[in-house]
């Protein structure tokens, strides 16, 4: 279960795990501060937890329908698993040290075309964003990601996570546990969403609806019910460069390097997510896959 108590939980500086998604909507629930949370034009038009009910269950017919259009675009692309791969030989472009110094003949490294990866791979998606981003956005960033991680399962093993990071605008709202001499100023939440195959009724709501992340993952991180970016060694990661605050939850969460962390959209990133299917394809470029023409 959740290690979580209620609306009297202390945020500070801790990491609240949950089993599914489910659970963390019946947390949430418990934890709402405001009906300005159900603001149809906001939240996909979601009215109250009977809505949210419903879309647990049934997910979202029209993003679904929307999550297969990309994926059936894509597939005459061709996406291939073959491309260069650094192997051990006698000649090469880079030295191994470790094999000169053992004696092995097989001591430098050079491409040769063969598989690309396919050890299992996890992908954290944090669907927060700016108060100013618009819902249709949140609704193509969610889009992205559900079909990245739909063609990536097709190739390899892939465990899909959501998470939301947050602390209050005032510190003194933290109580700090004696002892504690970090600057960090965060409450983390962390969702399980599932495992590939992927179901795309369940993807269709809990990684595509604007309501996934403006209700519940909202609720779960709005305690003290006003709430900002965190605060990592007394910086706020809203001005950290691309990929610090990746690094950081990696390292929070002890994830591997190769897991694929996309975090909150800022005011300054809109334009990336205009097209789903572009940024498909460019995040496969970058992990190697060749995409054919």
């Amino acid at each position: 279960m959740a290690i979580h108590q209620g609306k009297e939980f202390n945020p500070y500086n801790q990491i609240e795990f949950f089993e599914d998604f489910r659970e963390a909507s019946l947390v949430a629930r418990d934890r709402h501060y405001s009906r300005s949370l159900f603001r149809p034009s906001w939240n996909g038009g979601v009215a109250g937890w009977s809505d949210i009910d419903k879309l647990l269950k049934d997910g979202d017919p029209k993003l679904q329908s929307k999550i297969e259009a990309i994926f059936n675009a894509g597939t005459v692309m061709d996406l291939r698993t073959t491309g260069p791969t650094p192997t051990l030989d006698v000649i090469g472009y880079n030295p191994c040290v470790p094999s000169y110094l053992a004696g092995n003949p097989m001591n430098m490294r050079r491409n040769i075309e063969g598989e690309t990866n396919k050890a299992p791979i996890s992908i954290f998606y944090e669907p927060l964003s700016s108060e100013t981003i618009d819902s249709n956005t949140l609704i193509k960033r969610g889009l992205a990601i559900a079909s990245l991680a739909y063609y990536l399962s097709l190739y390899r093993p892939v465990s899909l996570y959501v998470f939301g990071a947050s602390a209050p605008r005032s510190s003194d709202t933290w109580q700090k546990p004696e002892g504690d001499t970090s600057n960090d100023m965060i409450y983390m939440s962390v969702i399980p969403i599932s495992v590939s195959p992927f179901n795309l009724s369940q993807l269709s709501f809990e990684i595509c609806h604007t309501a996934a992340s403006r209700v519940i993952m909202l609720a779960l991180t709005n305690i003290k019910g006003s709430i900002t970016f965190p605060t990592i060694n007394g910086k706020e990661t809203y001005w950290l460069k691309p990929g610090e605050y990746a690094n950081w939850v990696r390292d929070k969460l002890s994830l591997p390097p190769e897991t694929l962390v996309f975090e909150a959209i800022k005011d300054g990133t809109v334009r990336e997510w205009a097209n789903p299917m572009e940024w498909v394809h460019n995040q496969l470029k970058a992990m190697g896959y060749t995409i054919g023409e």
